[in-house]
């Protein structure tokens, strides 16, 4: 049987499970929620520089953090992929992964050291010209920090630290 062919983040649509993509972790956090429980949230380039979002619960955490970590190349084979919503969408990616039983993590030969940052000016930011549903990448120098304090969010206490920025071009 001929190996499985080798498709791009920005060719990923929920037609099929069998896709093989070769990306980056390039970020990763770590989510709980009432109803799916803890789960492992990432954001995933590509060679390209395309990214998507992708998921797991909480019975695959391990194996993910363990076959999947920050700023390493790997193979992802056979997994769910469905529509992005929401506010606060972590890429523009139409759709998002979700990682199963199925999915294997293996080693890829790709080896690019780029961070795939896609960084908003200040002056975009403060003109109000960027999606309000999408999270940003921005740079800057912190002049001011606040006590971190605790507010309620959803019912739950959560901790909240404001802070400013300065644009340092």
């Amino acid at each position: 049987m001929p190996p499985k062919a080798k498709n791009f983040v920005s060719d990923i649509k929920p037609w099929k499970t069998e896709w093989r993509v070769h990306v980056k972790a390039v970020h990763s956090w770590k989510q709980q929620s009432k109803f799916g429980g803890e789960s492992l949230e990432m954001i995933l380039a590509d060679e390209t520089g395309a990214k998507i979002h992708a998921s797991c619960k909480h019975g695959f955490l391990a194996k993910v953090q363990r076959d999947l970590p920050i700023n390493e190349w790997r193979v992802i084979d056979t997994f769910n992929v469905s529509p992005a919503r929401g506010h606060y969408r972590t890429t523009a990616h139409a759709y998002r992964i979700a990682i199963t039983k199925d999915t294997s993590i293996a080693s890829s030969d790709v080896k690019i050291e780029t961070p795939f940052l896609s960084l908003a000016s200040f002056t975009s930011i403060n003109n109000g010209d960027l999606d309000p549903d999408f999270l940003i990448d921005v740079f800057g120098q912190v002049v001011d920090i606040g006590d971190m304090l605790t507010v309620q969010v959803s019912g739950e206490e959560r901790q909240k630290c404001e802070f400013y920025l300065r644009d340092t071009r």
